[in-house]
């Protein structure tokens, strides 16, 4: 993955939407396990946690109710809950837009100022990372940079992808569009 990683964007750019569909619904999942695993140190944390008692791991409904199998017949199953946690941890990620809209980007998109990217994932941006308006219009002065460039790019969660991103966007701010690339990292990618 590491090999491939710096072309990942060229590579997602080259599939058909059809294409990219069918990698998020059949490898999309898989490729989030594998790309971004947790740290050593944290899974050695959560671990000791575990050992100790003082942290619980289980699977819950989307209320934060603890969901009980019941009596199985064929294919169907009933589900009875529980009762309901301290706290629970969603762990599955931003979802996919417009129903996880919130906020600013809530107004844009309802003011048109703003339109969905590809697959829902995020905001569609015009390859210089312009926020792309309903009409399809990029809007010159407004950026976007990190996670919800996602469809549009498939690599932009990771922080090398978003100070590459941050880096080009200060250089098209400071010296132009057209001398993008031309400043040197500071930090190699």
């Amino acid at each position: 993955m590491n090999v491939l990683r710096p072309r990942l964007n060229e590579v997602w750019a080259s599939l058909s939407v059809a294409d990219q569909e069918r990698f998020l619904r059949h490898l999309g999942r898989h490729w989030e396990i594998h790309r971004h695993r947790m740290a050593p140190a944290v899974a050695e944390e959560l671990a000791e946690l575990q050992a100790s008692g003082a942290l619980r791991v289980r699977a819950v409904g989307p209320d934060g109710r603890d969901p009980r199998l019941g009596q199985c017949s064929g294919q169907a199953a009933t589900v009875s809950w529980g009762d309901g946690f301290g706290a629970t941890v969603s762990c599955t990620g931003p979802g996919r837009l417009p129903a996880a809209a919130d906020g600013l980007v809530r107004t844009l998109l309802d003011e048109g100022r703003a339109r969905l990217g590809p697959h829902g994932l995020g905001l569609d941006v015009s390859p210089d990372g312009n926020v792309v308006r309903r009409d399809g219009q990029p809007i010159p002065r407004l950026w976007l940079v990190g996670p919800l460039r996602r469809g549009r790019f498939w690599e932009t969660t990771a922080v090398p992808e978003i100070r590459a991103q941050a880096r080009d966007l200060v250089t098209a701010l400071a010296c132009g569009p057209s001398e993008r690339g031309r400043i040197p990292d500071l930090v190699p990618r």
